[in-house]
This record gives C-alpha cells, sequence and structure tokens, in this order.
C-alpha cells in the first residue's frame, strides 16, 4: 500500500531539496562569470570603444565582407 502523507513533517524533505536544488543553481550562475556581448561586425568592434570594461567575444571573422568595412576599417576610412 502506498502512504499518503498529509502533515507537514512528510513534506519538509522535498522542501529541503527544492531549496538545496535552487541554491546549487543559484551558486553555479553566480560563478560562471560575465556575460559576453557578441561582435557581429565592424560596428560592434567600433561600439567596443563606448564600453571598454564589458567582455566580448567574436563571432566571425571580420574581412573587407563584412558590413562596415568599408567606413570603418578599410584604407580609406577616418
Amino acid at each position: 500500500m502506498k502512504k499518503i502523507s498529509s502533515s507537514k513533517r512528510d513534506r519538509l524533505p522535498a522542501k529541503v531539496c527544492v531549496f538545496v536544488i535552487m541554491a546549487a543553481f543559484i551558486a553555479g550562475m553566480a560563478g560562471c562569470g560575465p556575460l559576453l556581448t557578441p561582435i557581429h561586425d565592424w560596428y560592434d568592434l567600433d561600439a567596443v570603444r563606448n564600453n571598454l570594461t564589458a567582455s566580448y567575444t567574436l563571432m566571425n571573422d571580420l574581412d573587407s565582407t563584412t558590413p562596415g568595412y568599408g567606413e570603418l576599417a578599410s584604407p580609406t576610412a577616418n
């Protein structure tokens, strides 16, 4: 036969388990470090100067075919 619990004492282990899982999740997120701002094109790379304390990740190679090259990185760019 299956026992059906109705007392608060019987539900305590479940509450403790949920608390421990949530605490572990929050602690794990705290150790993840800062979120990385993606850099997709030359405009994103140029915007780095506006927030030098952020963390960035380059999502793809930047070359002469990437948007913003003509304005920001070409030999004739300012």
